[in-house]
């Protein structure tokens, strides 16, 4: 078997006689071997963040708010072969934080916010002026603020 003539099965087994031909060769070649095909799942994996498609070759979701960064790019440079013991590799992350956050992307997260988490987060900000994204929506849902002279309700500007 050459190097150049693998191909790749993701869906499904390889047949019983091509397990076997396989389990036969010796340990170093079959490690060799499933290193590259390591190699290759990686690489298409890659490109499919690149080119922002599902394991289905559907285009991902789209961003609730529109940004021009793509999704997990930062996220596909760090995924390597983390394990080839001959018999199985494993494609993952060596860094535990970079793997919890794709595990965040795949499956979802709930987070509870308790009193202290908020105050290791807050910034001191709860009393500064609204950023931009958030003084266009208090105005789109109706928010007046008083004006001058204190009695007449006006439209707030955006600064």
């Amino acid at each position: 078997m050459s190097a150049g003539a693998i191909t790749l099965d993701v869906q499904g087994l390889l047949p019983l006689k091509q397990q076997l031909k396989i389990l036969a060769m010796p340990k170093a070649l079959r490690r060799r071997l499933i290193g590259q095909v390591a190699r290759k799942v990686t690489r298409d994996s890659k490109k499919r963040v690149r080119d922002q498609r599902d394991l289905q070759g559907r285009p991902y979701e789209e961003r609730k708010r529109k940004r021009s960064r793509k999704m997990l790019s930062k996220l596909a440079r760090e995924l390597k072969t983390t394990r080839n013991d001959g018999l199985e590799a494993t494609v993952g992350f060596f860094n535990p934080v970079v793997g919890r956050i794709a595990a965040k992307q795949q499956y979802g997260a709930t987070e509870r916010i308790t009193a202290a988490k908020l105050k290791k987060y807050d910034k001191g900000g709860h009393n500064a002026p609204a950023t931009r994204r958030q003084a266009k929506a208090l105005r789109e849902i109706g928010f007046k603020i008083k004006g001058a002279n204190g009695k007449r309700l006006k439209s707030p500007s955006l600064k």
